[in-house]
Order: C-alpha cells, then sequence, then structure tokens
C-alpha cells in the first residue's frame, strides 16, 4: 500500500475511535446569548448556532454524543477568554458518519479535502469592552496607551509643518523681525503657548544657522516637554545644551529673563560661550554670572535676555540681595524662568545643605586649640563612640569623666603659673597626685566594662559546654560586678574633685568640646577637606571639588582649624539663609534636565 494512503488510513481510524469533540466556542452557540450589531440597514441578529452532523437517508443516526470532550461552557462575561485562546477542536472538526475511504481520501489528498471555515467569534460591543476594561482597571488600559511624549507630538507635527517656509530665514535681520514679532504679539495679548511651535521652529532655524546643527525631533520633544514644566532625562552627548536654546529663546520674548542653571562656572561658561552665536542671530543678549565677579558685572550679567550661571552663585546673590540696606546694591531682578542642568544633584542631593550668609563675631581661638588638645588625648571605642553612617559621635560616662580631669588640670596648671602662696602650691600639688589616681581608676572601670562587654558577646568556650550554661551566667556575674565596682571607685573619685563642665561657670565649653570631637572623629582630610595655603577648603562631596568661601558651621570649620594647626577664624554669626528647594519655589515658570532624572522619579 501507498506509505501515504496508510498513514491517512491510520489516522482515519484512530479520529473514528474518538468522539467529535464540541467546538470551544459553544458559548456563542447558545440560543439566547447573542451580540446585535448595528448596520445601516438595521440591527442584525449575529447569534451563532451549532452545527450538527447531516442526516443520511436510509441510516440510522447514532444518539447525539455528550459534550464533555470540549471545554466546560463559560458564560458569557468572560468572552475575552475565547478572544485569546481557543483549542484545536474549534479549527476543524469532522462530522460522523462518513466511512474509513472517505476519510483516508480527505487526509491523504488535501488539494480536494474541504475544511469547514473556522467560526468567528462575535465581536464585543462597546458597553461590554467598557465592563472588561473596567475589570482590567485603569492602570492597565494606561500601561498600553500612554506615552509621556504623547502630548507633544501634535507641536512636534506643527513645526516640522513650519520648517518649509521657516527655512528662509537666514539673515540676522531676518530672525531679529521675527522676534520682534513675537514680543509684540505677547504685548497684543497672546501667551507663551500661542506663540511656542513657531518660536521653537525660529529657534531650531537659527540653531542651524549660526551653529551649523539643527535639533533632531527627539530633542524638540525634550525641549516641548521642559517649557511645559516637566524634567527631561537626557544623558551625555544627547545634546541638552543645544535643546536648552528654544525654552530659553521662547521664555526669554516675555522681557523677564530666562536663567539656565548648571553645578559649576566650568560648565556655564562653556554653555554661554557656544550658544551665544544662536541667541545672537535671534537677537538676544546673554550674560554669564560666575563666582568672584564684581556687582556690575553680576547686575549686567543678571540684565541679560538668557542668563548662565551657577545653583551656589544664584543663591548666594539672592541672599545678599534680601540683606542689603538699600536697592541699589542689589544684582538680581524678580525670577521668572529657570532651566536647572543636572537638576537631580542641585534638587535633591544638595536639598538638605542651605546656603548661609554670616557676619564675623567674637574669636574663641583659645578654646578650640584647648578642646583639640583634650579631644586628642581620648580613645575611640572606650572614651567616646562614633556612627559614620549616621554621622554622630558622643562621650561615655567614663570619657566625660576623663574629659572632666583634664580641663580641671588644666586649670591647676594655670593658676600654678600666676604664683601662687607656698601653701596653694602644696594643694595644687595634691590635687595633681588625685587627678592621677582618678586616670588610673578610669582606665580600670573601661578595663572592666570591657571585659563584661566581651563575656556577653563571646561563644561559649570548652569549659563552658563541659560545665554547662550556668557556668556562663556565674562568670557574666563577676564581671559586671567588677564593672559597677570600678564604677562607683570613679564616681566616689571624681566627686572630691570639684570640675564641673557643665556647671554654670563652664557650660559655654560644652559646644567647644563636641566640636572638636566632631571635626577630630568624622572628618578626614584629603577626603571632606584639604588645607591649601593656611586655609581649610571643603569638598564638595556631590562634585568632587573644593568650594571657596564654603565653612562649616557650629564651631566645625573653626575646631578643624585647631586640629590642623592653621590660623583660627572668627565665629560666624548666620544672617540669612536658603535650600535650593525653597529658593527655585521663587520661579513661576520652572524646568530641568538630567542624565540620570528617571531613578529619581518618586522623590521629585
Amino acid at each position: 500500500m501507498d506509505p501515504i494512503k496508510a498513514r491517512g488510513t491510520e489516522i482515519a481510524k484512530r479520529h473514528l475511535k474518538t468522539e467529535p469533540p464540541v467546538r470551544s466556542d459553544a458559548v456563542a452557540a447558545q440560543p439566547d446569548q447573542y451580540v446585535s450589531q448595528q448596520t445601516e440597514s438595521g440591527p442584525v441578529d449575529t447569534r451563532v448556532r451549532e452545527q450538527r452532523p447531516e442526516k443520511v437517508p436510509g441510516k440510522k443516526q447514532s444518539p447525539e454524543q455528550p459534550k464533555t470532550a470540549g471545554p466546560t461552557p463559560t458564560p458569557a462575561t468572560n468572552q475575552t477568554a475565547l478572544l485569546m485562546e481557543q483549542p484545536e477542536s474549534s479549527i476543524a472538526v469532522e462530522p460522523a458518519g462518513k466511512t474509513l475511504a472517505q476519510i483516508a481520501a480527505e487526509v491523504t489528498e488535501p488539494k480536494v479535502a474541504s475544511k469547514p471555515a473556522p467560526l468567528k467569534q462575535p465581536p464585543l460591543s462597546t458597553g461590554r469592552r467598557a465592563g472588561i476594561l473596567r475589570r482590567l482597571g485603569h492602570g492597565f488600559l494606561k500601561f498600553l496607551t500612554s506615552d509621556p511624549l504623547q502630548p507633544f507630538q501634535r507641536d512636534l507635527s506643527a513645526i516640522n509643518k513650519l520648517e518649509k517656509n521657516i527655512s528662509s530665514l537666514k539673515t540676522p535681520e531676518q530672525f531679529q523681525a521675527k522676534t520682534a514679532e513675537f514680543k509684540q504679539r505677547l504685548a497684543d495679548g497672546e501667551t507663551l503657548g500661542d506663540i511656542r511651535t513657531e518660536a521653537y521652529a525660529v529657534a531650531r532655524q537659527a540653531a542651524q544657522v549660526s551653529l551649523g546643527m539643527k535639533p533632531y525631533d527627539c530633542q524638540v520633544l525634550g525641549a516641548l516637554a521642559m517649557d511645559d514644566g516637566h524634567i527631561a532625562e537626557m544623558r551625555t552627548g544627547e545634546g541638552k545644551t543645544l535643546t536648552a536654546v528654544m525654552p530659553l529663546y521662547l521664555n526669554a520674548l516675555a522681557g523677564k529673563g530666562a536663567n539656565l542653571v548648571t553645578v559649576n562656572d566650568t560648565l556655564a561658561s562653556r554653555d554661554a560661550a557656544e550658544m551665544t552665536p544662536a541667541f545672537n542671530l535671534l537677537g538676544m543678549s546673554v550674560g554669564t554670572v560666575l563666582e568672584g565677579m564684581k556687582k556690575d558685572e553680576k547686575r549686567a550679567g543678571y540684565a541679560a535676555d538668557i542668563t548662565y550661571t551657577t545653583d551656589r552663585t544664584l543663591g548666594f546673590d539672592y541672599l545678599r540681595d534680601i540683606t542689603a540696606k538699600n536697592p541699589e546694591q542689589k544684582v538680581q531682578r524678580e525670577p521668572f524662568f529657570a532651566l536647572i542642568d543636572e537638576v537631580d544633584e542641585v534638587l535633591i542631593d544638595e536639598a538638605r545643605s542651605p546656603l548661609i550668609i554670616s557676619a564675623t563675631g567674637e574669636s574663641y581661638q583659645d578654646e578650640y586649640k584647648v578642646m583639640n588638645e583634650v579631644v586628642g588625648a581620648l580613645k575611640a571605642g572606650s572614651d567616646y563612640y562614633l556612627d559614620r553612617k549616621r554621622h554622630s559621635v558622643w562621650l561615655s560616662d567614663s570619657g566625660m569623666a576623663r574629659v572632666e580631669n583634664m580641663l580641671g588640670r588644666r586649670a591647676l596648671e594655670i593658676e600654678l603659673q600666676s604664683d601662687p602662696t607656698p601653701q596653694r602650691r602644696q594643694e595644687i600639688s595634691d590635687e595633681f597626685s588625685r587627678r592621677d589616681r582618678l586616670d588610673k581608676t578610669i582606665d580600670a572601670e573601661q578595663e572592666a566594662f570591657q571585659t563584661y562587654q566581651d563575656t556577653r558577646k563571646e561563644k561559649p568556650g570548652l569549659v563552658a559546654r563541659w560545665r554547662g550554661a550556668e557556668w556562663d551566667e556565674e562568670v557574666l556575674e563577676t564581671d559586671r560586678e567588677s564593672m559597677e565596682t570600678a564604677r562607683a571607685a570613679r564616681e566616689a573619685e571624681a566627686g572630691e574633685l570639684p570640675y564641673d563642665l557643665f556647671s554654670d561657670e563652664n557650660s559655654h565649653r560644652v559646644r567647644f568640646l563636641y566640636a572638636a570631637l566632631k571635626a577630630n572623629a568624622l572628618f578626614d582630610r584629603d577626603k571632606d577637606y584639604t588645607v591649601t595655603g593656611g586655609k581649610v577648603e571643603i569638598v564638595d562631596e556631590n562634585k568632587g571639588r573644593t568650594s571657596e568661601g564654603r565653612r562649616y558651621n557650629d564651631g566645625v570649620h573653626q575646631a578643624i582649624e585647631a586640629k590642623e594647626g592653621v590660623a583660627v577664624g572668627d565665629e560666624q554669626k548666620a544672617i540669612a539663609s536658603i535650600t535650593y528647594p525653597n529658593l527655585f519655589k521663587r520661579y513661576p515658570r520652572l524646568s530641568g534636565m538630567s542624565g540620570t532624572a528617571k531613578t529619581s522619579e518618586h522623590e521629585f
């Protein structure tokens, strides 16, 4: 026998032994479930009826098989599941009653075989489709359809359509005429939003003519988003500097100034130099405001149509303006629009570091030097403890006793230099001896405390396993009693020596002590600060460079100066301060760009 026919016969035999499967679209075949489709001629009944095998005259029909081979009927509300997945049995179902030869012929001769077309599911009505979306939730619909840049696609299309006419602009006179036209339209009552597409098209053309660089569509979309108050993520090399030209030009047309704020003077100078030809072609003035400039230079920079500056310069100039005695000393004008470069660094990384301007106060050089000597004699882990993660440090009880003992000894040395009477000299000598004994008592207490802590933390040894847990408890109790005895001895010894750091006479020295403790324990040279030319300069942890003029507050800077052996500066009294988030809240129109903004989206 032909192998193809033999294979067809074998398939046909297996087919006859199997009960005819029920279609998986049985739900649609139920007589009371249908979908009404509206057409031009009226509603049409699209219910799907069940197909039955044809009756063969003269033959007895086999009883109808129970519908168990197919899937369980599904309620009409779950028809979406049927749309997504259908078993193979619903694709082609052979009617019962065919002969073996007929089935074999159909299998082996596919060209003449006719398969019934698969039944199509009735389309979902609008109401049913809405019901499914309600069950899935609006978040699913947003996931399918949302595009953060979709609202700006229409503006982009409008800008591209204007390109044919705008491309005729070539000369400065033509571009400046368009700038004058935009300003007049704003004066006549139009808004920045009304002229945005045209202004962006003109700025795009100006960049191409003056710089030889035409912003791509993706850059235009980013510029549209930024003008709308969004933060655009644009990585290094994707043209942030060029993208900024469009929103800066548009907002400068209002005549109230547009500021581009970056993180250092180098970037501000570079970006201003690169983009000035485009702005000059448009008839816009460009100013640069950097640290170290004179007031007249800064005032001229802020008065320009477009100003490039840094976050630090902008903040300190604002603080100086609000503390100025008369308006003539101010350099800034009222804020209007700011575009922040590296916005996550400015508004998040440095959000809790306030900008402070201060005035010179009293000098406490001697206090800082004394406390630096005292703290230098303390031991970490016994006299004081530190937590670098939380940037905190604190004295232990025995450490505070040692500090008071050293300060008491220093007071005796000062008194001894004043040439006291022989009797007082003897008294001072005796007190020196008692303070020496107190030092030894403090050492004994700290040693007993460390032994107790070690016993609590160490694992049981061989002897402990042999004698059992009772031995551990016995040793721990013995160590605890030794620690308490040593503490009582230290307190008794210290009580006889008259020096209390927290008395009314000495309490003002506490802040110098803790400033020295922080300077020695928490701040490291060449990591947190550098010493250059006899001055302590802070290293900005976000920028990786020193910040000239910045000083630590709460006396820490003076304590570091005492630690490094340079001239200790005078006390600084804060006059005004502000954080970057509060500084930029003053701007009615604010936007930003960064290469890593998406990772900080929830914080923004």
